[in-house]
């Protein structure tokens, strides 16, 4: 039980990091689809299409921190793991 105890705020922490790298990915890939429809490069579109290269690019760097984050949070759980084996 106090294993457990210790365990759960790692556990917790990867959950999160797993949520996060998840919600991230279906945002890029929303944002993807998006870019990927021709229309989007008429002249007529350019400002919408600005915005959606600055949204894809902010995204595509949050993803980035967001699945380092979630690695080191599996390194800790891990480390935790086998301290208390």
């Amino acid at each position: 039980a106090e294993r457990r105890q210790k365990m759960k705020p790692l556990m917790d922490a990867l959950k999160r990091a797993e949520q996060t790298v998840e919600r991230l990915h279906h945002l890029q890939h929303q944002l993807e689809q998006q870019l990927a429809d021709p229309s989007i490069y008429q002249e007529s579109e350019k400002d919408r299409l600005k915005q959606l290269l600055e949204q894809k690019a902010r995204v595509d760097s949050e993803l980035e921190q967001a699945e380092t984050d979630w690695l080191a949070a599996e390194e800790r759980l891990e480390e935790a793991r086998k301290e208390h084996v």
